[in-house]
C-alpha cells in the first residue's frame, strides 16, 4: 500500500491528498504548486555516457546527459506532483542551474503547460534576496522545462522535522527574510497561495529562498480555483473559495512561522475535512504553550496573522515584519525598492516623544518668538500706530449718530461693520514717494488710513460675491434705502453714502425747498469750514445727484496734512460725501498698458491654476489607477478641511434672517467640498512619492489621520512646528524693523485681518482658514521636493535648493515696497531654509503647524492685552498655549518637565 512521504500513514489509490496530513501525494497529477519532495541525502551521482533510457529508481535523466544543447544534467533534486526536478551545469554560463520537468503524463496536457508558462511569467517579475530566481522555459525533445536557480541546500518541510524548531535568532531572521520576499511578489502584485514549508529552502549561507509560483497569480485578476493549493496551509476564506489577497497570504506566513518557532504545526487533523474545520473554528494553541520561552511579540505578531477575519490580519508582510522584535520593516521595504503602505509607515519610526532638555528648549523658542513679536508690534502692525480710543459699540453708536444727522433713517432693516485700510496710501507711496519719512506712518496719516466702515439698509444685506463674506463692496450699493458710512479710529467722519429712491414718492417735493447740510457734514467729520476753500468738483456720487460742491483746506491740528472733500446732494438730501488725502490722485480709466498688465496677470494665474491643479490631478490619477494612494487618509483629510471651513465662514458670516441664507450655506458648503478636495486631490498625489523616498518625512502625520493624536511622536512634531512658527514669525517682525533701524527706508507695517478686531468670532473664523493655507503650502513644498529628487549627489541638492526657494517665497512676509532688496532677499533665504529643514527632517506635520502659527502672527497684534483691540493677540496666545500644554503633555507621555536629569 502507499504511503505518504509526508507523515507516513498509508493512502488510498488515485487520492490527490493525504487524508491524515493534508500534504499532496507524490507522482500525483494535482496542481499543488508544491516544490518537488528533495531527495534525502542523495549519493553523488558521476557523469556517465547519455543515455535515453530511464535512469535508476525510476528518474528520467542520467547524469550526464546534455538538453538543449545547453544543459548538463549532474543529478536528481526531487520529484512531486508537479514534476521532477535536477540539478545541472549550464555550458554556456558555467552556473549550476535546477531544471523543473512537467510528469510524463501531462507533457501535452495545454493547462499544465500553460501553468508552467504562468509561475515563470510571475516569477520574473519578482526580484528579491529571498526568492528563487527563475531564468527560462526552455523546450527540448518535446519537452518543457524551467530553468532556474540552484540552491544548494534543504527545505523547511525537511529541516523542521530533522532537528525540531530552530533557534530563536535564527527562526527570527528567517522570518524577516520571508516577509520581505513576499512583500517584494506582494508589491509586483503577485499573490503565492501555496506558501509552505516545502516552498521554502535554505541556502548554504542558512538565507531563505521562497520556491515555486506555479499557483501564483496577480492580485489584480480573478482566479478560477482559490482553493488550488495545500489544505494544510490555506487561509480560511481560500478554503471556503472567497476572495484571495495578500492576507491569504499573510495567514500562510503565519503558519509558517508558527512551525518555525515552535517545531510543530499551528493547524494539523487525520483527514481535511477536520484541518478545515480546525482553520475554520478553532484558535491554534498559543506559541507560548509550546514553547515556554518564546518572544511575546514573536507571538503577537504570528496570532496576528492567523486572525481568522481577514481584516484583523497585519495588511501586508511588511507590516508583519514590523511586529517582530529589533526590525525596522521601513528600512527593508526602501532597500528592497518597495513603497511601504500607509500602516507600515504609520508603524514606523520613533514610538517614543521629546526629550525633557528638548521640550524645554522648544518651550523656550515658542515664548522668546512670542515675547519677540509683541515686543516690535508698535514698529510692525499699524494696528499699534493708531489711536484706538473707541472700541466698535462706540464706532457703531457714533455711525448711528452720523446716520441721523444727515437725515435718514436709524430703524434700518440691517446693517454690518468692520475694519478696513486705504490701500491706495500704501501704492501711492511706492509709486510717487521714496523718502524714508512717508514710509513711516504719522499718526495724523495713520487715522487716515485705518478706517472703522458701517453699511445699513431698509433690506436685509446679503453677500452677492462667492466668498459669502458681507462687507463694505457686498453686496454693492445699488438698492434703495442703502447707506455707508466711513469714521476715522476718533469717530469723525471720512466718507457718507446714500442710495435714494428710483421713483419718486406721491408727497415728496418736485425741488428741494432747502440748501443740502453742507456744515453738519462738516461738523461730522470734525472739519472747520473757515480753513477750507470753495472748488471745481471732479467726482459724481453713486447715486442720483442734482447739486455738487467740493472743497480744499487743513486740519487746525495738522495745517501741512492738505485735505480735499467732495460731496453731493439730490434735493437737499446728502448723497456723497467723502475726504480725500493726498494720496488720492484721478480715477481716470486705466491705459492700453494698465490693460495689457491686467492680460498679463490673469494669463499668470490662469497658468499657475493649470500647474497647481493639473498636475497633482494627474499624478493623483496615476496613484489611483496603480492602487498607491492612501484613500483613507485622503477621506479624513478632505473632511476636516471641510468641517474646518465651514467653521471658519459660519463663525465669520455676516448671517441673515432670510430664504438665501440657505442658499448661502449651501454655497459655502459647495465651496469647503471644493477645498476638500483640492486637499484630497493633492495628498493623493503627494503621499505615495514621500511614502517611496521620504516615508519619515510622513510618519506622525500619517499618525494623526490613522486617529493616533495622542501619539508620542505626533506630539513632538506639534510642539516643534509650533517653536518653528514662533521663531519665524519673530524673524519675520526683526525684518520688517530693521530697515528703519539701519537709516534705510521704512517697511509698511502689517495691515490684514483687521475684522478680527470686531471680536472672538472672527479671531477664530480666520484661525480655522489659516490651517488650509498650511496644508496647501506644506503638501506643495513636499511634493515639490518629491518630483525634483531624485537620490543621492547632486539631483537632490538641486532639489533642495528650489524647494528652499520656493518656500521663501510662499512663506516670507510680503514686503509693501520693493527697495528693501537685500532684507527681502536675506529674509526669503532665512525663511525657506527654516521651513525645508523641518520639512524634511521634523516631517510634514511639523512644517504644516510651523507654517500656520507663523500666519497667525499677520493678525492685528498689540502687547496692551487689556484694551479692546487686544482680543486678537488674546487669541493667538490662546491657541499657542493649547498647542504648547498639549503637545508636551503628549510627547513627554506621562514625564514630568521638572526632570531635568533626561
Amino acid at each position: 500500500m502507499a504511503r505518504c512521504s509526508a507523515c507516513s500513514k498509508p493512502t488510498p489509490e488515485g487520492g490527490r491528498f493525504c487524508p491524515s496530513c493534508g500534504e499532496p501525494l507524490d507522482g500525483t497529477d494535482t496542481p499543488t504548486g508544491t516544490a518537488p519532495q528533495p531527495v534525502r541525502s542523495p549519493a553523488p551521482v558521476r557523469a556517465r555516457t547519455p543515455s535515453s533510457g530511464p535512469a535508476a529508481g525510476g528518474w528520467r535523466f542520467v547524469a550526464g546527459i546534455v538538453l538543449a544543447d545547453r544543459y548538463r544534467v549532474v543529478t536528481p533534486i526531487g520529484r512531486g506532483g508537479m514534476g521532477e526536478v535536477y540539478r545541472a551545469d549550464d555550458l554556456k554560463l558555467g552556473q549550476s542551474v535546477a531544471l523543473k520537468f512537467l510528469p510524463e503524463s501531462v507533457q501535452d496536457d495545454a493547462d499544465r503547460l500553460e501553468r508552467l508558462f504562468n509561475e515563470v511569467r510571475l516569477a520574473r517579475e519578482i526580484s528579491h534576496p529571498a526568492v528563487c530566481r527563475v531564468h527560462d522555459v526552455v523546450e527540448a525533445e518535446g519537452r518543457h522545462f524551467i530553468s532556474m536557480e540552484y540552491i544548494d541546500g534543504e527545505d523547511l518541510a525537511t529541516l523542521i522535522p530533522r532537528i525540531g524548531r530552530l533557534p530563536g535568532d535564527k527562526a527570527l531572521e528567517i522570518a524577516r527574510q520571508l516577509c520581505a520576499g513576499l512583500a517584494a511578489a506582494h508589491e509586483r502584485g503577485v499573490l503565492h497561495r501555496d506558501f509552505k514549508p516545502q516552498n521554502v529552502m535554505l541556502d548554504g549561507r542558512g538565507k531563505a529562498r521562497i520556491t515555486d509560483f506555479g499557483l501564483a497569480t496577480l492580485a489584480a485578476h480573478s482566479i478560477d480555483d482559490v482553493r488550488s493549493g495545500t489544505p494544510a496551509y490555506m487561509a480560511p476564506e481560500q478554503l471556503e473559495g472567497r476572495e484571495v489577497t495578500v492576507r491569504s497570504d499573510v495567514y500562510a506566513l503565519g503558519l509558517v512561522m508558527y512551525e518555525l518557532f515552535t517545531g510543530r504545526r499551528a493547524v494539523s487533523g487525520r483527514t481535511i475535512d477536520e484541518i478545515s474545520r480546525r482553520h475554520h473554528g478553532e484558535p491554534p494553541a498559543t506559541p507560548s504553550s509550546v514553547v515556554a520561552d518564546i518572544d511575546a511579540a514573536v507571538e503577537r505578531a504570528i496570532l496576528r496573522c492567523l486572525e481568522k477575519d481577514p481584516r484583523d490580519r497585519p495588511p501586508s508582510a511588511l507590516a508583519v515584519a514590523g511586529m517582530l522584535p529589533g526590525g525596522d520593516p521601513l528600512a527593508a521595504a526602501l532597500a528592497a525598492g518597495e513603497t511601504p503602505s500607509p500602516e507600515l509607515v504609520a508603524a514606523s519610526g520613533r514610538t517614543d516623544g521629546m526629550s525633557i532638555r528638548g521640550a524645554w528648549l522648544s518651550l523656550g523658542t515658542l515664548v522668546f518668538g512670542t515675547l519677540l513679536c509683541l515686543a516690535l508690534a508698535p514698529r510692525t502692525h499699524l494696528l499699534s500706530q493708531v489711536a484706538l480710543d473707541k472700541p466698535p459699540a462706540v464706532l457703531e453708536d457714533r455711525a448711528h449718530a452720523v446716520v441721523a444727522a444727515l437725515g435718514y433713517d436709524t430703524t434700518p432693516g440691517d446693517f454690518i461693520s468692520g475694519f478696513a485700510v486705504d490701500n491706495v496710501y500704501w501704492q501711492r507711496q511706492v509709486d510717487n514717494d521714496a523718502s524714508p519719512r512717508s514710509r513711516g506712518v504719522l499718526r495724523a496719516e495713520a487715522n487716515h488710513v485705518f478706517q472703522y466702515w458701517y453699511r445699513q439698509s431698509s433690506w436685509l444685506l446679503v453677500p452677492k460675491d462667492r466668498r459669502q463674506i458681507a462687507d463694505w463692496n457686498d453686496p454693492p450699493f445699488t438698492e434703495s434705502g442703502m447707506v455707508g458710512v466711513r469714521l476715522d479710529p476718533q469717530g469723525r467722519l471720512l466718507l457718507f453714502y446714500a442710495i435714494l429712491p428710483r421713483v419718486d414718492r406721491e408727497d415728496e417735493p418736485e425741488a428741494a425747498d432747502h440748501p443740502p447740510p453742507w456744515d453738519t457734514a462738516f461738523a461730522e467729520a470734525g472739519l472747520d469750514p473757515k480753513r477750507f476753500q470753495a472748488v471745481r468738483p471732479r467726482r459724481w456720487g453713486s447715486s442720483l445727484v442734482d447739486t455738487r460742491a467740493a472743497w480744499e483746506g487743513t486740519r487746525a491740528e495738522h495745517p501741512d496734512f492738505k485735505l480735499r472733500v467732495e460731496a453731493a446732494a439730490f434735493r437737499g438730501r446728502l448723497t456723497n460725501f467723502q475726504m480725500l488725502s493726498p494720496w488720492h490722485g484721478s480715477e481716470a480709466s486705466p491705459g492700453h498698458a494698465a490693460l495689457w498688465g491686467r492680460w498679463v496677470i490673469l494669463t499668470v494665474a490662469a497658468v499657475s491654476v493649470a500647474i497647481f491643479v493639473g498636475i497633482p490631478a494627474l499624478l493623483a490619477r496615476h496613484h489611483l489607477r496603480a492602487g498607491r494612494g492612501d484613500r483613507a487618509g485622503a477621506r479624513r483629510l478632505a473632511f476636516y478641511v471641510l468641517a474646518s471651513m465651514m467653521v471658519g465662514w459660519a463663525l465669520r458670516n455676516h448671517h441673515v434672517p432670510h430664504e438665501y441664507q440657505i442658499d448661502l450655506t449651501f454655497t459655502a458648503l459647495a465651496g469647503g467640498l471644493l477645498f476638500g478636495s483640492y486637499l484630497w486631490l493633492l495628498y493623493l498625489a503627494l503621499e505615495p512619492f514621500v511614502r517611496r523616498t521620504a516615508p519619515l518625512a510622513i510618519v506622525s502625520w500619517t499618525r494623526v489621520l490613522a486617529g493616533r493624536r495622542h501619539d508620542p511622536l505626533v506630539g513632538r512634531d506639534v510642539l516643534l512646528g509650533t517653536a518653528a512658527g514662533a521663531a519665524m514669525a519673530g524673524i519675520g517682525a526683526l525684518a520688517l524693523v530693521l530697515p528703519s533701524w539701519l537709516g534705510q527706508t521704512a517697511l509698511a507695517p502689517r495691515s490684514g485681518f483687521l475684522n478680527t478686531l470686531l471680536g472672538w468670532g472672527h479671531s477664530a473664523g480666520v484661525v480655522a482658514r489659516f490651517q488650509f493655507e498650511a496644508m496647501v503650502l506644506g503638501m506643495g513644498l513636499l511634493l515639490l521636493w518629491c518630483i525634483l529628487h531624485g537620490g543621492k549627489g547632486q539631483r537632490r541638492r538641486l532639489a533642495t535648493a528650489l524647494t528652499v526657494a520656493a518656500a521663501g517665497y510662499v512663506a516670507t512676509p510680503v514686503f509693501a515696497f520693493p527697495d528693501a532688496i537685500a532684507v527681502s532677499v536675506a529674509t526669503m533665504a532665512v525663511f525657506g531654509a527654516a521651513v525645508t529643514w523641518i520639512l524634511l527632517r521634523a516631517g510634514l506635520l511639523a512644517a504644516i503647524v510651523g507654517l500656520w502659527v507663523s500666519r497667525l502672527f499677520y493678525m492685528p497684534l498689540t502687547p496692551d492685552l487689556g484694551n479692546w483691540f487686544g482680543t486678537p493677540t488674546c487669541a493667538v496666545l490662546a491657541v499657542l498655549f493649547g498647542l504648547a500644554v498639549w503637545s508636551t503633555r503628549t510627547t513627554l507621555a506621562g514625564r514630568t518637565l521638572l526632570k531635568v536629569s533626561d
